[in-house]
């Protein structure tokens, strides 16, 4: 499914252990976000999940950064950096590091780079 296009209000946190007991409401606030960068980090980038329709997209509220982005063409580490910048300051105050998982298959070069973590 694609990216929940609503603006989500994300809860500062220091960790996630507050997920395990908030309400309902926070828990989708917390986790939407966190949710939808991972799945951007399987559809824009190489692998049989790829869309290009996704090469720009980013999670409601949040900066996609583009600094630090690598797409190996034959496979290898994949992960996105999204921003939330704090509006007082102007500059970044929470960041979401989505890493893409395991590729199964044996038909593009990310699933033979992948192959060794699902044995």
């Amino acid at each position: 499914h694609p990216p929940v296009e609503s603006q989500w209000d994300v809860p500062q946190w220091d960790d996630l252990s507050f997920l395990i007991t908030c309400d309902d409401s926070t828990f989708r606030r917390a986790v939407g976000p966190l949710a939808n960068a991972t799945f951007l980090s399987y559809v824009s980038t190489r692998g049989s999940y790829y869309n290009p329709r996704y090469d720009n997209a980013t999670v409601p509220g949040w900066a996609r950064s583009f600094e630090l982005y690598q797409d190996p063409v034959n496979g290898g580490m994949r992960a996105l950096l999204f921003l939330k910048t704090d509006t007082a300051t102007g500059n970044p105050s929470q960041a979401i590091v989505a890493f893409r998982g395991t590729d199964l298959g044996d038909s593009e070069p990310s699933h033979l780079a992948d192959s060794c973590a699902d044995q």
